[in-house]
């Protein structure tokens, strides 16, 4: 008899592969904390032992508010609970583009980074080497950022052996003075 907990697994690997075959584009949509998140890639891989997929070359991730190109994009899944647990964006030749808006009303927010990981259960993205963030007129570097997309805050943290490089945690909330 088969396995109703694995069976789930062995269609979306198939439906993955069938999409691929026809189009040569990967695609997904995936519920990470209530939102369906549309991933498009030109290759695709599912591993089924761990359930992880990875995509790459020419991956786009968006959601109603969030948006990401990055060459590769691998997901980690949560097996008890089934759902993303995390979320790990890099590319080896230009920077991963993460973009955003607080609120229909707010500039948009830019982020750049070599790596990104998003955490969906804390709402948190965390971007290192070569960070750049802008946000109307702000301007954010460092070698690790951290953003909270549910507070719209921005955390730079103080390196280590680097003086004049203070922590900053900035919130995007255009009511703020």
């Amino acid at each position: 008899m088969l396995n109703s907990k694995y069976f789930g697994k062995i269609s979306i690997s198939i439906l993955i592969m069938c999409w691929i075959s026809l189009t040569n584009t990967a695609t997904a949509s995936i519920a990470t904390t209530g939102k369906l998140v549309h991933i498009s890639a030109n290759t695709a891989q599912y591993y089924y032992a761990t359930g992880n997929t990875n995509f790459s070359h020419g991956v786009l991730l968006q959601d109603a508010t969030n948006n990401l190109t990055a060459a590769t994009l691998q997901l980690k899944y949560h097996q008890q609970k089934h759902i993303i647990k995390e979320m790990i964006a890099y590319d080896k030749q230009k920077l991963v583009h993460y973009w955003t808006k607080a609120s229909p009303n707010s500039k948009q927010i830019s982020a750049y980074a070599k790596v990104m990981q998003f955490y969906p259960l804390a709402s948190l993205l965390v971007l290192a080497e070569q960070v750049f963030i802008t946000e109307n007129h702000n301007k954010f570097t460092g070698k690790k950022v951290y953003y909270n997309i549910k507070k719209h805050t921005i955390k730079v943290p103080n390196e280590r052996n680097q003086h004049n490089h203070p922590a900053l945690l900035f919130s995007t909330n255009e009511s703020l003075p």
